[in-house]
């Protein structure tokens, strides 16, 4: 901080609070101490002070009038300051990148205030601008120099000073400096042109635009217009014609119009005739069915008769089946209670038979068990004596012995752990040692992508080295990829390889490539987030070679770049879609003068033959303007040599870090080798007295378990005499019992059931007596019943088809009557009736069936036929346009109106252009002298941190497609590059973007300027010196009012004593409290104390 000690700070603190309530505070240093603002330039920032914004209760900023720096740490309240400067002037939310006002007020605070005081014209006071706003409300209360206004004055007085809050090059907070770089080149010039001098070349340029797109629009409807003309014309040619078949196609319609018309009169004629014949019909069908009513009627009589008979015979014929239904469920119930007898006897049967063995069974039992109980007194009394008081002895031994076992299978596992991981890793330390060892054996070029070099950047080198062994590990048949060119492509000489190193950019020589987006998506997918490795989809179609080859040699050209490298064809073809190799003529030897200025020349077309061209060791770069004479100009570029193509495999010095490598991996195989031998010795011996351990506690084991086995044996044999001495005793008792008088009991109870079984055999007998009988009886009824059914079944028969014939007789009265009330109704004379015909059409009709009456042919059949003759007439004349003669006129109208309008519009074009004409010339060369201007103060300065840099504008043939590009190079083999996220580092587009901003220096008058934290991603070196640049531009007289914002401070930075402030933001939990009464001057000046 030693750049600081001349400065004098105010600091803004505040009392100590909890974690919970931290917040930001500020320290001032302004450049003197004099209270006079008389080197502010209007509408500069004099003062700023903010209440219960964001982090801060409250804070102060006293404000340099050149140089103001805001530093701090990351999280302490320095963008917030950009922030209090952007919504304090009417700025809207969006340009800090926030959702809501709510967003910028206080934690557990319900309103926020800020104040700035901005410097007046010559003559006028200062204004001191305050909003107010609070917690869920949309609208914010805005003051001017304490008066109440709004955000309409507020932006109308900030606009008056051209503060340009919403262009990048005089406002660029932290979350949109990459926006910056982001911008096209259309959008940079129209913000570039909006901040130079007072406006006027954007206002041209829009009007430009404007002109240029109703230019264009009235040159296309002009050209429309012309065609309309002339297709119009051919068209009322045609339509003419068509009119005059038109009037014949009419006069055959209004023929079949009038014939249709007389049907009804025909059918009413043919009406007449008929309805004598329907008649003579009807009175015959009538006829008929009233003699076959009169016939039919015995018939019926006598099938009622039969049916009657047969309802009787069916009821009688129900009844006896009910009654054998009865008896057979009678008969059901007295089996079953037979059968219940029966069982119950035999029951009684077997319990006598159980009663008479049970006494001798029980005897024969206890015998058995007395003399097996013997048998085991005696086995008792010869078994060993056994002594349990061994056992505690024996068990404390066993514990003792596995205890030790544990031990020494512990210390074993000790041993065989450090001996696997010794193995493990010597296994990887020689899995490594030959895959290193196959490295320098093998031609993988993938080895390349490990070479150090300062050609090409290292990160992106690393990471592809990584991803592609990322995915040789890890790929399957469904992964579909191309390595990229620098891995899986070779050139097919050598000499050539400092070319393809040229044409083709770095990230695409270390890009994977892909058939198809999906096969792009799916390998993203794939890759780590942090590998940022650059991918390409291959395109389909590439641009056609300018000349055939054959000719191009005869030029002494050795072919087209794209024939001296080898590889995937989609590789290949990606390179040619993206770098253009197959449109590039290469020549290792000088070519003749004669050819060399052909080809720098324009051809008969305008255009040059070839834009790119490489001879021996030079890049040719053939340009042409857009405008004017569109003169040809070219440039040419050092081709260096190549470092990474020309190679076939490992290049030496990567073959030296591996053979270095190896014999590292070899010394260090050899010392976990001899580690391994001392360690396998100590498992030897380990495993030796482990064996002996567990022979010991094994023989341990087979005493504690024999003595336990003897017990065992002698228990088990006192538990069974004590069972059998129980059972004996229960078994004395039984035999001891007399069962003969249970054995009468029940013989008794058997008699009496036989007796009831007897009783039921006969009550069955006599059910089934009934059934027989009942059964004869249903048999007499059913022949009965079939016989009566057959005869209803004959005389049905019978009458059906006497029915039948009286449905068609009745069919046939009904037809023949309905024929005749039909033509009754009349719907010729009803047809007659509806017809609307005017005065006209009725006198035509008329006429026309008067002359068919007269001629004696009026009659449906030949008005039919005429009208088919007319219709097939008409047919003839079908593909004639009804609407021929309405189209005429209109195409007529449209004609005449085409024809007026048309020198209006040329005359609208021509106007427009003439504007354009008068526009354009001194707003190019006003535009042009100021983008030349801002060039050579870009490049000036930028080349003391870059190689080279350039600001250049695109002039195009639409007005909206004129751009401003920024051009710049970081090394020189590089080639000038557009300024953009996707060619340059964050640091560069840094650096770039500060240079660009401060080359617009003097000629804009926008009042103030605000950076924030554009340095970031800057190494040291170009930092301090785009610092001293950027303080140096900044502190000129008369300049605007500048604001850099950093998290960051390098030593020893450049600094200005009378014109630059640093703005220190602090916050902490240990901060002092301010002391509003102390004096004196030093680092620290607390004469203004502000609370947080």
């Amino acid at each position: 901080m030693s750049a600081l000690k001349k400065r004098k700070i105010n600091p803004f603190g505040r009392d100590e609070a909890p974690i919970e309530a931290l917040a930001g505070a500020s320290v001032s240093a302004t450049a003197t101490d004099d209270a006079s603002y008389a080197q502010h330039n209007p509408g500069s920032l004099i003062k700023l002070r903010v209440w219960n914004f964001t982090t801060y209760s409250y804070g102060e900023f006293l404000l340099s009038h050149a140089l103001n720096m805001i530093i701090g740490p990351n999280g302490s309240g320095k963008s917030t300051f950009v922030a209090a400067v952007c919504l304090g002037l009417g700025g809207k939310i969006d340009l800090i990148k926030k959702k809501s006002m709510d967003d910028m007020i206080k934690t557990g605070e319900s309103e926020a205030r800020l104040e700035i005081t901005i410097k007046g014209h010559p003559g006028q006071t200062n204004f001191v601008v305050e909003r107010r706003f609070a917690r869920k409300l949309t609208k914010s209360y805005w003051k001017i120099n304490g008066a109440p206004s709004d955000i309409v004055r507020v932006r109308a007085l900030v606009s008056g000073f051209n503060i340009q809050l919403d262009n990048l090059c005089h406002f660029l907070p932290q979350d949109r400096v990459a926006e910056f770089a982001s911008l096209s080149p259309e959008k940079l010039l129209m913000e570039t042109e909006r901040t130079i001098g007072d406006n006027t070349l954007l206002e041209k340029h829009k009007q430009l635009i404007t002109l240029d797109d109703s230019w264009v629009s009235l040159v296309a409807d002009v050209e429309m217009l012309e065609e309309l003309v002339k297709t119009i014309t051919a068209e009322v040619e045609k339509f003419e014609l068509e009119a005059k078949k038109f009037q014949e196609f009419e006069d055959k319609a209004r023929q079949i119009d009038h014939h249709k018309k007389a049907l009804p009169y025909a059918k009413l004629q043919d009406l007449k005739e008929k309805l004598k014949h329907l008649r003579s019909e009807r009175e015959k069908a009538k006829k008929a069915l009233d003699e076959f009513d009169g016939n039919t009627k015995p018939l019926k009589d006598l099938i009622s008769g039969v049916g009657k008979e047969l309802i009787s015979a069916a009821s009688a014929h129900d009844g006896i089946k009910h009654r054998i239904q009865e008896l057979t469920k009678k008969v059901d119930r007295q089996g079953k209670e037979m059968d219940d007898v029966n069982q119950s006897i035999s029951a009684l049967q077997n319990e006598i038979e159980s009663l008479k063995s049970r006494t001798d069974t029980q005897k024969r039992e206890l015998e058995l068990s007395i003399k097996e109980k013997e048998d085991l007194l005696r086995r008792l009394q010869a078994a060993e004596h056994v002594d349990m008081s061994q056992m505690p002895e024996l068990t404390a031994r066993r514990q003792e012995k596995h205890e030790e076992k544990s031990q020494i299978e512990e210390d074993l596992d000790t041993i065989k752990m450090r001996h696997t991981r010794l193995k493990r890793d010597l296994n990887r330390k020689e899995n490594s040692y030959r895959e290193e060892r196959k490295k320098l054996e093998s031609n993988d070029r993938l080895e390349i992508l490990r070479s150090r070099n300062g050609r090409f950047r290292r990160d992106l080198m690393e990471n592809a080295y990584e991803a592609h062994s990322l995915l040789r590990k890890q790929r399957t048949p469904d992964m579909k990829y191309f390595e990229a060119p620098m891995v899986c492509c070779r050139v097919t000489d050598r000499r050539y390889a400092k070319y393809f190193e040229k044409m083709i950019d770095n990230n695409s020589l270390f890009a994977f490539f892909f058939e198809n987006e999906g096969q792009y998506k799916a390998i993203s997918k794939i890759l780590p987030r942090h590998l940022n490795v650059p991918m390409r989809v291959a395109g389909r179609n590439t641009i056609p070679q300018p000349i055939l080859l054959e000719e191009l040699r005869q030029m002494g050209f050795d072919g087209y770049l794209s024939e001296f490298i080898t590889g995937p064809e989609t590789v290949v073809r990606g390179l040619n879609s993206r770098s253009y190799l197959n449109c590039i003529p290469v020549a290792l030897n000088p070519i003749s003068p004669g050819v060399q200025k052909r080809l720098l020349a324009p051809t008969n077309s305008g255009k040059p033959v070839f834009s790119r061209f490489i001879v021996g060791d030079e890049l040719f770069i053939i340009n042409q303007s857009k405008y004017g004479s569109r003169q040809v100009f070219y440039k040419t570029e050092k081709i260096p040599a190549a470092l990474l193509m020309g190679e076939e495999g490992l290049s030496e010095e990567v073959r030296r870090e591996i053979q270095k490598g190896l014999e590292q991996e070899k010394n260090s195989i050899m010392e976990m080798q001899d580690q391994s031998a001392p360690l396998e010795s100590e498992m030897a011996a380990l495993q030796d007295t482990l064996n002996k351990a567990e022979d010991e506690l094994k023989q341990l084991d087979d005493e504690v378990k024999a003595l336990r086995k003897r017990q065992e044996v002698k228990l088990k044999l006192e538990a069974k005499v004590t069972h059998l001495e129980e059972r004996i005793q229960q078994l004395v008792r039984r035999t001891t019992q007399d069962l003969s008088e249970q054995i009468r009991a029940k013989e008794s109870e058997v008699l009496r059931y036989c007796i009831s079984y007897g009783e039921a055999v006969r009550a069955v007998a006599d059910t089934n007596a009934e059934l027989v009988a009942e059964s004869v009886e249903l048999k007499k009824a059913e022949l009965l019943k079939q016989q009566l059914e057959n005869k209803i079944l004959c005389y049905n028969d019978l009458m059906k088809e006497l029915l039948h014939r009286h449905a068609e007789l009745k069919e046939i009265y009904k037809n023949a009557k309905a024929r005749c009330d039909e033509y009754k109704r009349g719907d010729a004379a009803e047809e007659i009736r509806q017809q609307k015909l005017s005065p006209e059409d009725r006198e035509s009709v008329k006429k026309l069936v008067e002359k068919y009456l007269a001629e004696e042919q009026l009659s449906e059949l030949v008005l039919v036929r005429k009208i088919q003759q007319l219709e097939d007439d008409l047919s003839v004349l079908a593909n004639v346009d009804r609407g021929s003669l309405e189209l005429l006129k209109a195409k007529r109208r449209d004609l005449k109106a085409a024809e007026i309008r048309l020198p209006q519009l040329i005359e609208q074009r021509n106007s427009t252009k003439a504007k354009i004409d008068e526009i354009f010339a001194p707003w190019e060369s006003e535009l042009s002298a100021m983008v030349q201007k801002i060039s050579n103060a870009f490049q000036k300065r930028f080349i003391t941190v870059a190689s080279d840099g350039q600001v250049q504008l695109s002039k195009q043939e639409r007005f909206k497609d004129w751009s401003l590009q920024i051009l710049v190079k970081f090394r020189e083999s590089a080639e000038l590059k557009v300024l953009n996220n996707q060619s340059q580092s964050g640091g560069e587009r840094a650096v770039s973007t500060i240079f660009f901003i401060m080359s617009l220096q003097g000629l804009t008058r926008a009042p103030i300027r605000i950076v924030d934290e554009i340095n970031q991603g800057m190494d040291p070196k170009n930092e301090k010196m785009a610092h001293k640049y950027f303080v140096k531009s900044a502190c000129k007289k008369g300049q605007s009012q500048y604001f850099l914002v950093t998290p960051k401070l390098l030593p020893n930075l450049y600094y200005n004593e009378e014109s630059m402030a640093i703005h220190c933001i602090f916050a902490g939990l240990h901060l002092e409290p301010n002391n509003p009464k102390m004096s004196g001057k030093g680092f620290l000046d607390f004469r203004r104390v502000g609370q947080t």
